[in-house]
């Protein structure tokens, strides 16, 4: 659930009087996806992109220099696959 547990500011934010969160719904991005995506880095990576919290959300430097992309296969290029 989106608390001020997991994100300390969102009472701020003008919508979250409207928003009601079922209560003690815990965060599950690595279980939930995990079972779709065998990778260990790109599930480590889309956990931080997913992030609520701004302030703890990983910025896109650090996305960019996050192993998922720098690790063994690398990413190969697109428009190269898309002209064949």
């Amino acid at each position: 659930s989106i608390t001020t547990e997991v994100w300390p500011d969102v009472d701020k934010l003008e919508l979250f009087r409207k928003l009601v969160p079922k209560p003690d719904v815990k965060r599950r991005v690595k279980e939930t996806l995990g079972t779709y995506i065998n990778d260990s880095t790109g599930l480590d990576l889309l956990d931080k992109l997913l992030t609520l919290d701004p302030k703890k959300r990983i910025d896109s430097d650090d996305a960019l220099d996050h192993d998922f992309f720098w690790t063994e296969p690398m990413p190969c290029d697109l428009k190269l696959d898309m002209l064949e």
